[in-house]
């Protein structure tokens, strides 16, 4: 009897041990392992329509389509990350598009990324032309969703020599119940790359908070174990159970500057920038302790960028009410202030007049004049109005630049579609690209991908896409 009740207690305890060696791995030891990649020839046609003189649909044939990012390659090249969502299963898989810099197809035209559930939030391009896709997926149903990274060659292969196949899904270890999500990447002199999003705890039986979940990445695909835990750094602002990075950038001197917003249960979101010295470890100068929160209003972060000077620009909504918003624009100083010189103490907050409900911005980028342009999207509640896409320019003080169509803030609407901006880039000669989702009410809401080239004035391109068929 005794030597029986030795061995349940010796096995309980051999359990506990393993099951407290298991938790302690999985919170501690963050790991990658390489998607099932896409059958070959399993890449989807495209099809590409000019909806208007500027403006082309990008449509695939296996599903519906959203656009989620754009870049640009040296030689003009445009890239675009989208998610396809697949008619017979209603699955989601990511691809990558390339279009040639005057709005037709490249070859290949599109790039799957897995055969698995992959759902992309953005892409960016290395300096050698190198393509980076981020988001976040699982490789099976019942799976977490874990942060998912794909390294394309400049023609838009998938590049062999990251993670063994080119697409990689990072298991932050935050938790074993709930999942991760990247939300933006930023790619280093040196290649690699660094990924931020959120990333899961629970916080009780029945409840759960995230982190604010920034990794860097080597250039085969694996953690860098040199940054940070194991080449992940987990954040939370004081007292406060949530946080989420929507957007990275890598200044001139190698810091790490994380844009994205927190709160508590049932409490409002704010913006706040953290800032990581190039180990991981907070920049305790910056802000308080290397995170300077904006606590003046409720905002959501969305999109950022540094301009020359080092300050740092922020896009997003303010939020005045559950049901109304506001186009935002954030610039702190290199300290973690609120920069005195931009609009009203280092905000500039706009309402379109006209009934809208519902304003906010998405992304960013700034021109060598120091201008902002910013995209996003307008929802109005009057019965006929559609859906429109939102262009900001400001000058560098924060005013609404009046030489841009519609003195600084252009609406862009159309009789039969609904559509959204979701990213933006600034070409060399100034003109702006946009990339977004449009869904077609004539053909039971079917949703592309949306391509708009504007003239540095916000004046359609007539250039781009011309010869293009139209529907």
């Amino acid at each position: 009897m005794l030597k029986n009740r030795t061995i349940v207690i010796g096995a309980a305890l051999v359990g506990a041990v393993l099951s407290g060696v298991l938790i302690w791995d999985w919170n501690h030891t963050p790991s990658t392992f390489g998607l099932r990649l896409a059958a070959s020839g399993a890449n989807p046609k495209a099809n590409l329509r000019l909806l208007s003189p500027g403006i082309l649909s990008i449509a695939l044939e296996s599903g519906n389509t959203g656009g989620a990012g754009l870049a640009l390659q040296g030689d003009g090249t445009i890239v675009v990350g989208a998610t396809m969502v697949v008619s017979a299963s209603a699955s989601a898989r990511g691809v990558v598009l390339r279009l040639t810099s005057n709005g037709r197809l490249a070859n290949p035209a599109v790039t799957l990324l897995a055969d698995a559930e992959t759902i992309v939030s953005g892409v960016s391009t290395a300096r050698d032309g190198a393509i980076v896709v981020f988001g976040y997926g699982s490789p099976g149903l019942l799976s977490n969703r874990h942060f998912i990274l794909a390294r394309l060659l400049p023609n838009g292969a998938l590049d062999p020599g990251f993670g063994g196949g080119g697409v990689v899904l990072a298991n932050m270890r935050s938790s074993m119940a709930v999942g991760e999500a990247a939300r933006a990447v930023a790619i280093q002199s040196d290649d690699r790359i660094v990924v931020t999003g959120s990333a899961g705890y629970a916080t009780g039986p029945l409840s759960q908070g995230s982190y604010c979940a920034t990794a860097r990445f080597s250039r085969d695909g694996r953690f860098d174990r040199s940054f940070g835990d194991n080449g992940r750094v987990l954040t939370l602002v004081a007292e406060k159970q949530m946080c989420g990075g929507s957007s990275v950038l890598v200044a001139s001197d190698g810091k790490i500057v994380v844009a994205g917003d927190y709160a508590s249960e049932r409490e409002p979101r704010h913006i706040a920038v953290l800032r990581y010295l190039p180990d991981g470890a907070p920049d305790h100068p910056f802000g308080r302790d290397g995170i300077a929160p904006l606590l003046q209003m409720s905002a959501n972060a969305r999109g950022a960028a540094l301009d020359s000077q080092g300050r740092i620009v922020i896009v997003g909504t303010e939020r005045l009410s559950l049901s109304t918003t506001k186009f935002l624009v954030v610039r702190y100083d290199t300290d973690g202030n609120l920069d005195q010189s931009f609009g009203a103490n280092g905000t500039v907050s706009l309402h379109e007049e006209g009934g809208h409900y519902y304003e906010e911005l998405v992304a960013t980028a700034l021109g060598q004049d120091g201008k902002i342009v910013a995209v996003g999207r307008t929802r109005a509640p009057e019965p006929g109005k559609r859906n429109q896409i939102a262009v900001v320019k400001l000058d560098p003080n924060g005013a609404l630049d009046k030489s841009f169509v519609g003195g600084g803030l252009l609406l862009m609407a159309s009789p039969r579609y609904l559509w959204i901006g979701r990213g933006i880039a600034i070409q060399p000669d100034g003109k702006l690209l946009i990339v977004g989702n449009t869904f077609d009410e004539a053909n039971d809401r079917a949703s592309a991908i949306l391509l708009v080239r504007l003239n540095p004035d916000g004046t359609p391109d007539a250039d781009f896409g011309s010869g293009v068929d139209s529907p």
